[in-house]
């Protein structure tokens, strides 16, 4: 019915709204983290929380839907491998080796790669307005940074790497996880993601201290953070929505995080909101739309899958 296709659509913008709302604090706060906290640490933190609460959720939630299949398990192990593992490591390594412009420019790339893997992948046709839409958005993202000044030298090289490394992963993890996101419920599927990824990264963070005495005040409640909005809520939100539209429009919305960054600098922290960020908004905004209106037009992206 056409009034169903308009709530799909209207809570699927709204949840990739606050999805990158959510990621766009990460880069801020995972540097807060790192203050007190171990990198490897906050990785492993960030696994054993989720994924205790995401299983008991997905056990309470959906007590007949909650398993997967032997072959499930197999596909889920390579989403967990690319959307957790090498996601999560590899991020805050990057960022503490980085800056927080240079991961936001290269984070950038992840529509990008994602429509490109989505075609390969014969998941999605190409389309001229789809990808002037990329273009828009990428061009508004990509002269906010460069004019805000992204550090090239040497010693960020490691780390810039590390990001990539990310950006790529998490593209193709976007693109992979929608098959299986369309036939069991997105809260099973994210909980078994992070279930698999249990016995890697606590394992990489072996030794390390988890818990430092000494962590201020401001790093706790930053890890805190962490866990709650860009680990839980955001992963689920995120897996939720991308049941119910392509993996493209899912990663474009991702061009909204410098938008949202400037944002909260212009009421946090009293900078100017100028004319090169207004431009950014303009072309970020027309870019999404230009992605994500076959989100009302296609019967197949509006369908509900329970």
């Amino acid at each position: 019915m056409p009034s169903t296709k308009t709530e799909v659509s209207v809570a699927s913008h709204l949840s990739l709204l606050l999805v990158q709302v959510i990621f766009a604090s990460l880069p801020v706060a995972g540097k807060l983290a790192l203050e007190g906290f171990d990198r490897l640490a906050i990785a492993a933190w960030r696994v054993l929380v989720g994924a205790a609460f995401l299983i008991l959720a997905a056990r309470l939630l959906h007590p007949d839907r909650w398993w997967l299949s032997a072959r499930e398990t197999v596909w889920a192990l390579v989403l967990s491998i690319l959307g957790v593992t090498i996601n999560q490591v590899f991020f805050i390594e990057g960022l503490s080796r980085s800056t927080a412009v240079n991961v936001g420019l290269i984070i950038a790339i992840i529509p990008i790669c994602t429509y490109a893997f989505a075609l390969l992948l014969g998941q999605e046709t190409f389309s001229y307005s789809r990808g002037l839409g990329m273009f828009l958005a990428l061009a508004g993202t990509g002269q906010l940074f460069i004019f805000r000044g992204a550090e090239i030298s040497p010693e960020h090289l490691l780390g810039n790497l590390l990001i990539l490394v990310t950006a790529i992963s998490y593209s193709l993890y976007l693109v992979l996880a929608r098959p299986l996101l369309t036939r069991r419920p997105p809260l099973v599927v994210v909980a078994w993601i992070f279930v698999l990824a249990v016995p890697v990264v606590p394992l990489i963070a072996w030794g390390r201290p988890w818990y430092p005495p000494d962590a201020i005040l401001k790093a706790k409640l930053s890890l805190l953070w962490i866990l709650l909005f860009p680990t839980i809520l955001a992963y689920f939100l995120n897996s939720w929505v991308l049941s119910r539209v392509s993996a493209s429009v899912t990663a474009v919305y991702i061009y909204l995080q410098p938008v949202l960054s400037s944002v909260a600098a212009v009421i946090i922290l009293r900078e100017s909101f100028g004319p090169r960020e207004l431009l950014c908004a303009v072309l970020v905004f027309a870019g999404i739309h230009l992605v994500s209106r076959r989100l009302i037009d296609s019967p197949r992206a509006n369908q509900v899958h329970t």
